[in-house]
């Protein structure tokens, strides 16, 4: 499958996915023609993850890494793009996302034995990876972790506005 068409067709997915996830958490409203969403469960928040590599960190995109937290509707969306230098022996695992009570929140990256020899010889290598999540609008704060090791955590921050927090580019996963 070529690359425009692998493109079209996670696009089309998404799209498909979107309407489902949307009509899943949307509600008839009390006036007629409206519609409200249903606020985040915040024991399990919804979430999406998408990773891979691993790959040579020199063919990684630049400025990947950061964090960007905004209002949408009845709940905060938390999202985080990295790129995270492991060992050779490695991959990246699906990243998750975990209440751990009192409105706080992890997305945690593990790692795990590389089923396969894909890492590129002779380059250091990474993984990048996206996770995005809907978490309650009062959630108290979120700790993105490497392992069990943390690498930013974010308060709830009390603007409506999106804000981007740098992350380390790439953020080193064997320490």
């Amino acid at each position: 499958m070529s690359s425009n068409s692998s493109a079209l067709a996670v696009l089309l997915a998404g799209i498909v996915l979107g309407g489902v996830l949307g009509v899943g958490f949307a509600t008839v409203g009390e006036e007629p023609g409206t519609v409200t969403l249903a606020p985040p469960d915040p024991e399990a928040p919804p979430a999406s993850a998408s990773w891979g590599g691993p790959q040579c960190l020199t063919d990684a995109p630049a400025n990947a890494g950061w964090i960007a937290t905004g209002s949408q509707a009845n709940s905060r969306f938390v999202t985080v793009n990295a790129t995270l230098a492991h060992d050779r022996d490695q991959q990246l695992a699906e990243p998750r996302v975990q209440a751990v009570g009192d409105r706080r929140y992890r997305i945690v990256f593990s790692f795990r034995d590389a089923e396969r020899g894909d890492a590129p010889p002779d380059c250091p290598v990474g993984s990048h990876a996206t996770v995005s999540a809907s978490l309650p609008s009062d959630f108290r704060s979120v700790t993105v972790l490497v392992g069990e090791r943390p690498i930013r955590t974010l308060e709830r921050p009390e603007t409506t506005t999106v804000l981007l927090y740098p992350l380390a580019d790439p953020v080193n996963a064997t320490a």
